[in-house]
Order: C-alpha cells, then structure tokens, then sequence
C-alpha cells in the first residue's frame, strides 16, 4: 500500500493504492513523499495511430511536393485549363537535329476513363492525370508517343496503368492542341 495523489482533485489529496507498481508510476514512495517521476514513453494504441497518421501526411507532403515540383505548366488559352493542366518536365527534354524528346503529365480536373463500378465508381480504367513521353519532329511538324501510363491519382500518383503505343506511328500536330502547344514551346515557334 502507498499513498498517491488523487487524480479527481487539485492540491494535495491523497489515494491510498495497494501495490508497488502504482507507486512507482505515480512518482510516490510508500511513506507518501513525493520523489521525481521518470517519464514513461508509453502510448495506447489509439496514440500511436495518430502518430502514424500524422508521420504519413507529413511524408505524403514532403514527397509530393518534390515529385511534382520538376513539372512546368504549358500555359495556352486553348488547352481548357478549367478542364485539365498540361505540363513538361524540362530536365527529361533531348534534343537531336529536330529531333526533341520530353515527358508530359496532363492533370485532369475530373476522374478520366470508363464508367466505374462497384461501392465508389471505381474501375481500372478510372484515372485522374496521365504521364506520356513523346518524340515531336520539329521540321515536318509531325509528333509521335513513345509511352503512355494512366495514374489513378493526380499529378501521376497512386496505382499506374500502362496503355499500349504503336513507336512508328507518327502523327501531323494539330492546331490548337496539346500536341500544338508542346511544338510552339519545344521547336521554339511562339
């Protein structure tokens, strides 16, 4: 038995507790003088949960910034910036002859793809942004896609798909279009 402070009562109020273990926890000796606690680093599991939680949003945070932070914004009236964001990545451009080579991320405002099924909408055809790597010939005005990847998540995050690309399949740029866009800030046409 030992006398420890009441945890109901400001001051110094005074529970008599049977055993060692809660006297030691609490800090008390047997003869009721008070000595330094430790302190213990015990949590709950419901503590550590929300420690976890934190730790992940804060890692989410400082990986996602330095993820999409390589991306530069194409910025043309007429790519519907209320509908998606197309971007580059500048240090994925090479140039050979009129040749130029780059990796593009568009960013869909609205979830892309088939309809989906199931509790929340969702298929494996169902993405939010799309990474493709194309090659554009600036002198014949001709682009063609080296690779296409579909991201469920915005900014080419979260569960990827790989879509299928014929390499010898060029096609003439458009205008007015993605494609248009990359030629004027790629072949130097603005």
């Amino acid at each position: 038995m030992c006398l420890a402070p009441s945890p109901f009562s400001v001051g110094r109020t005074f529970l008599l507790v049977p055993g060692r273990d809660r006297c030691s926890q609490w800090g008390v000796s047997r003869s009721g003088v008070t000595f330094q606690p430790t302190p213990a680093l015990s949590f709950s599991p419901f503590e550590w949960l929300n420690m976890a939680r934190l730790l992940s949003i804060v890692l989410a945070l400082v990986i996602g910034e330095s993820a999409s932070a390589e991306w530069v914004a194409v910025e043309k009236d007429y790519l519907n910036p209320e509908l998606r964001t197309v971007y580059i990545d500048p240090d994925t451009i090479s140039r050979d002859g009129t040749m130029v080579t780059v990796w593009q991320l568009t960013d869909y405002k609205m979830m892309q793809g088939g309809v989906g099924f199931g509790r929340f909408m969702m298929s494996p055809h169902r993405f939010f942004s799309a990474k493709t790597q194309k090659q554009l010939d600036c002198e014949p005005k001709r682009i063609r896609l080296l690779e296409y990847i579909e991201f469920l998540h915005h900014m080419g995050t979260g569960p990827a798909s790989h879509g299928y690309v014929d390499h010898t399949a060029w096609l003439p740029i458009e205008p007015a279009s993605v494609n248009h866009a990359l030629w004027e800030v790629l072949c130097g046409q603005e």
